[in-house]
């Protein structure tokens, strides 16, 4: 997809779905994409640097900021051959609803099991509640 458009798979994403969702907080974005939000800044950064998305102060609180899509990026919110959403949308429409289905619990299980884990490594996650007890004394 590089190759291609010039984008990460993340970059294109976050393109797709501010296309969708336009004005929307990098908090709501990320909470989208499932990523930290340390993670989005640096995607935004580029995507703004490229001139492809533009933050805009959110007037009922001056805190938040506010994503759109530029006429720029929104020549690149369109489907195209050599992206991920083009390969599953072709997957997608040669398989069956009961196969959709299956492979749909499937991934919901990985991702719950990538989302334990992630919150068991995690700085608030169990295993730092133990180290932040200390040393046990003997």
């Amino acid at each position: 997809m590089a190759a291609v458009l010039g984008l990460t798979g993340p970059q294109r994403l976050a393109i797709r779905i501010l296309g969708r969702t336009e004005g929307i907080t990098p908090g709501a974005l990320a909470e989208i994409l499932h990523l930290h939000p340390s993670t989005l800044t640096g995607i935004l950064r580029r995507l703004e640097e490229r001139g492809v998305i533009r933050r805009v102060a959110d007037l009922r609180d001056s805190r938040r900021s506010l994503l759109f899509l530029t006429p720029a990026g929104r020549k690149l919110d369109v489907s195209v051959k050599g992206t991920i959403e083009e390969a599953v949308r072709r997957v997608l429409v040669r398989s069956s609803p009961e196969r959709i289905e299956e492979a749909s619990q499937l991934l919901a299980a990985v991702a719950r099991s990538l989302s334990r884990t992630a919150a068991n490594e995690s700085p608030g996650g169990p295993r730092s509640r133990v180290r932040a007890r200390g040393p046990r004394m003997s």
